[in-house]
This record gives structure tokens, C-alpha cells and sequence, in this order.
């Protein structure tokens, strides 16, 4: 009777701890599924071409008066084959990956529970059971508190993407065969703005001659009232001599790009000339150079000073290139989705499409897992 009544009070606390623990398990699995994510929107996916002609069909002649001007709100579309790691943060898909993310993969969550024995419980006075309840809250992790402290982090835009996921590889194909000259076959993904905050796409392709390309300026997809495509281009027809040069403005470089160069940069080697001093970075900042009897004073700052002058005179010198014509092509096409559209010009054309697209979460939220625990067969 002792040995029954012992065998029918743990078949009652085992099953009263496996009610406990499917239930807990349970309630995370409802709070899990009741957090929603909603994807940010306006997000699109857009493919260019931009091509040129062979020859001028429309006997046009270039216009004498353009302007060759970058703007100011631009940005470079990030080449896929980039390294592994960009500023320390891995990548994934072509896409930055946070550093909250990237341990959220590496951790694996998984809910802790304790099932306690019941021959122990049995064995254990109630100062010993308070003491383990307390270390099991310490180690136990609560799901809502998961839940709070999840932030979605999703793809980054502006990722050149393979040839598998553009959708005019086709008429790519076509332009080429009837002798069009394609020179830049991109598409990227990214979330539309308003027109005054889009930010433009730096462009330079076809052929280069001295640091400078066939197709120079930038491009952009806004959103205002409808869809918008607006390139800002210039065709430059190089000149086989110098007998023909025109002045062009510099590629802009992000100041960000410019302070790391400047504290990165190596010293330059002592120079022979005594008379000069060593250039500690680009910012013209000057070091004295005391083994050449230039040390700190007047005569430093004087030096600073003659030298500061020459560079920048010499920056500011406008640059000339051997350029026999400039063809301009600027103008705004409102465009909606899936559709292709073609935008002609007597040297040079465009096409474009556009589709909407949602973006991929780089870290769904783990869904927490099932206690596998199997009911103990104890004989009556």
C-alpha cells in the first residue's frame, strides 16, 4: 500500500510538472506569434541601360552651351564583390549586417527549462526548494523580454545585384546584337523618398581617357506624387589630340572618405631639399623637420605658409581634357511599375524599370522551441 501510494504521488507531481512546462512553452509560442513585423515600404527594385549610338541619326550637332555639374546629394552603388567584412561588420547576400544581428545568429536562443525530479522534491525541505526557485528565476529568460528587445534589421540598399535577378538581360542582349555599345547594365534596390531628399546615383562608364569616362554624371528614381526616373548625364566624344580641351569638374569624394585617408595616411619619406618640410597628411598640416634645421617658429609657419599657397593654387587650377564634343542628356520620365520605358537621344539612350520590393530581414526572430520531454512510466 506504501509503495502505491508512493508510485501514485509522483505520477501526480510528474504530470502536474509537464502540464507546467508545455503551458509555459505554450504562452511564448502566442507571444512569439502575436509580434508582428511590418517591412518598411516604398522599397524598389530598378534596372538601367544605358547605351550609345552608333553614329548621330538625327543629324543633330552638340549643343555650345551645358553644364557638367555633379550634385550634391549623391551616392556610389556598392559593388557585390565586396569582402567579407565591411568596417568590421559581416555581410550577408551583398547586405551590412549589424553587429546585434550578427550575434543573434550566432547565439541560437532557445528558451531554458527546468523540470525538477519529483523523488527529489520528496527529499527536499522547503529551505532548499525557495533557494533553487531562486536560482532558476536568475537563469530562466522571460520570451516578453525578448520580445521588447527585438529590433528588425533588414538588407542594405544600393547593392548592385547579379545578372540572375535583373529582368532586361534579354534586351541587353538585343541592343547588343543590331551594334548599340552598352555600357552600363545595372540593378539595385533601395527605398524611395521625396524628390528633394533621393538621393542621385555617381555614374561613370564606357571608355576612359585620362581619369575620365565615356558617360559621366547621375542618375535617380524619386517618388513624389508617381514614380520618377531623372538622369543627369553627359556623353563626352574624345578628341584624338589636344588640339580641342575643355574644362571638367572634378568626381566629388564624400568628406568622410577624405578625413580617413588623412588619418590613415603614412608620413611621406624626409624629403632631399632642405628647404622643404614633411607633409604629415592631406590636410597640409606641417611637420618640422629639425635634422634639416626647420624647427618650430617663424621659419615653419613661413614655410607652412608658401607651401599651403602652391597646393592650393594648384587645385584650383581648372582641369582641361581632350574633348571634341559634350552631348547633354537631362530630362525627368514619370514611370510606373512593371513597365518598361526607353528614353531615346541622337547619341546615346536609356532604359529603365522599376518594381516594388520588399525587403529581406536579415534576422527573423527565433520561434521558441518545443520541450521534448516524455511522460515517466511508473507502475502503480
Amino acid at each position: 500500500m506504501l509503495m502505491n501510494s508512493l508510485h501514485r504521488g509522483l505520477n501526480s507531481a510528474a504530470t502536474l510538472l509537464l502540464s507546467a512546462t508545455l503551458g509555459c512553452a505554450a504562452a511564448a509560442q502566442d507571444e512569439s506569434s502575436e509580434m508582428e513585423i511590418t517591412p518598411p515600404e516604398d522599397w524598389y527594385q530598378v534596372e538601367v541601360i544605358l547605351f550609345t549610338q552608333q553614329g548621330n541619326l538625327g543629324g543633330e550637332t552638340p549643343p555650345k552651351e551645358y553644364s557638367t555639374e555633379f550634385p550634391d546629394n549623391w551616392l556610389e552603388l556598392v559593388d557585390p564583390n565586396m569582402p567579407a567584412e565591411e568596417n568590421g561588420l559581416p555581410l550577408a547576400r551583398g547586405a551590412l549586417l549589424s553587429q546585434q544581428a550578427a550575434e543573434l545568429q550566432e547565439q541560437r536562443i532557445i528558451p531554458l527549462v527546468t523540470v525538477q525530479d519529483p523523488a527529489l522534491s520528496l527529499a527536499t525541505d522547503a529551505s532548499d526548494r525557495q533557494a533553487l526557485s531562486t536560482d532558476e528565476q536568475l537563469i530562466e529568460p522571460s520570451p516578453g523580454q525578448l520580445a521588447d528587445e527585438f529590433i528588425p534589421e533588414y538588407e542594405a540598399p544600393l547593392r548592385l545585384l547579379d545578372s540572375e535577378f535583373r529582368d532586361l538581360n534579354e534586351s541587353a542582349t538585343a541592343l547588343a546584337r543590331r551594334q548599340y555599345n552598352v555600357v552600363f547594365h545595372q540593378a539595385w534596390r533601395f527605398q524611395a523618398q521625396a524628390e528633394e531628399t533621393d538621393p542621385w546615383i555617381l555614374i561613370k562608364a564606357g571608355q576612359s581617357l585620362e581619369g575620365r569616362y565615356q558617360i559621366e554624371g547621375a542618375l535617380r528614381f524619386y517618388k513624389s506624387r508617381f514614380l520618377h526616373f531623372e538622369p543627369n548625364l553627359w556623353l563626352l566624344e574624345f578628341a584624338n589630340d589636344n588640339s580641342q580641351l575643355i574644362e571638367l569638374p572634378d568626381f566629388p569624394i564624400k568628406l568622410d572618405a577624405v578625413d580617413s585617408i588623412s588619418e590613415g595616411d603614412a608620413e611621406f619619406p624626409a624629403p632631399q631639399d632642405p628647404g622643404l618640410v614633411v607633409i604629415e597628411s592631406s590636410e597640409l598640416r606641417v611637420k618640422p623637420a629639425p635634422e634639416y634645421g626647420v624647427t618650430e617658429g617663424p621659419e615653419a609657419l613661413l614655410i607652412e605658409d608658401n607651401l599651403t599657397s602652391l597646393l592650393v593654387t594648384e587645385q584650383a587650377q581648372p582641369k582641361q581634357y581632350p574633348v571634341s564634343a559634350v552631348w547633354v542628356f537631362n530630362r525627368s520620365k514619370r514611370i510606373d511599375e512593371n513597365e518598361i520605358y526607353y528614353l531615346d537621344h541622337p547619341q546615346m539612350g536609356a532604359i529603365v524599370t522599376i518594381k516594388a520590393y520588399q525587403p529581406e530581414l536579415l534576422n527573423p526572430p527565433v520561434t521558441p522551441a518545443e520541450p521534448q520531454l516524455e511522460e515517466p512510466l511508473l507502475g502503480d
